[in-house]
């Protein structure tokens, strides 16, 4: 971590920015670790960076900033409706409820897709496992639907769109989707059938596998199946309709 952060520090100022002030901030991974302050003391020792812990709650609200800053970059998106933002990462989860253009309601889940790899291994995954990763992924969905008061919102088909701001869920809107003109694949509104789809091509496959079949690299092969499992559960808890791709994010906010 030091020296990624003093490589990128280097090139910063070769590129002749003028940098008065740094922003550094970490999440889950620090979040929950035992040793946070000695990482940081070191981090700061190392590159001259003091990164700040960030809570899930701050995480999800700064998300949330930087999604609706950059609202006429969605097409058929009306953010007049209630909606939720969804953020995979790699150690939780947030979910943001956006009622009126604010925020109503936040949740974070210690549960994202490193996090979940690391609990039920990497690829092959049987049927198995998907399975009891989602009663994980239900049980602690349901506590945090209850605690928020989001049960009516649950149950209320007009609450049905969503804009995933994580890099995961831009991958899963890119599998098996068309090529935009440049030859890429495009990033577009998918529903609930596109993930069941991706979970079933997936499921028992090894990440080579994974990696042939979705033109993913290695470390998004380890965990894309985790991430779409995640997802479903989300989608199915929440009665989401078409998840809408945001390449706006934590970063942005």
């Amino acid at each position: 971590v030091i020296g990624y952060l003093q490589s990128a520090k280097k090139d910063l100022l070769e590129e002749g920015f003028r940098i008065d002030q740094v922003a550094a901030v970490t999440t889950s991974v620090l979040r929950d670790a035992i040793n946070q302050s000695e990482v940081i003391e070191e981090i700061k020792i190392g590159t001259g960076f003091e990164f700040k812990v960030l809570s899930g709650q701050e995480e999800a609200e700064l998300i949330s900033v930087g999604v609706l800053a950059n609202q006429e970059s969605f097409k058929d998106f009306d953010f007049k409706k209630s909606f939720f933002i969804i953020d995979i990462g790699g150690g939780s989860t947030e979910i943001i409820f956006i009622q009126d253009e604010k925020v109503k309601s936040l949740v974070s889940l210690d549960l994202g897709s490193l996090r979940a790899v690391e609990n039920f291994g990497t690829p092959p995954l049987s049927q198995k496992m998907v399975s009891d990763m989602e009663s994980l992924l239900s049980s602690q969905i349901g506590i945090k639907v209850k605690e928020l008061g989001l049960t009516e919102v649950c149950s209320d088909s007009a609450f049905n769109q969503a804009l995933g701001s994580s890099g995961a869920i831009r991958t899963i809107s890119k599998i098996f989707s068309k090529e935009s003109p440049d030859g890429s694949p495009e990033e577009e509104p998918f529903s609930l059938t596109k993930i069941d789809l991706i979970i079933d091509s997936l499921i028992g496959r090894s990440s080579d596998e994974i990696m042939s079949i979705t033109a993913v690299d290695q470390k998004k092969a380890d965990g894309i199946l985790h991430s779409a499992v995640i997802l479903r559960s989300l989608v199915k808890a929440f009665k989401l309709g078409k998840i809408h791709p945001s390449k706006y994010s934590l970063r942005h906010g």
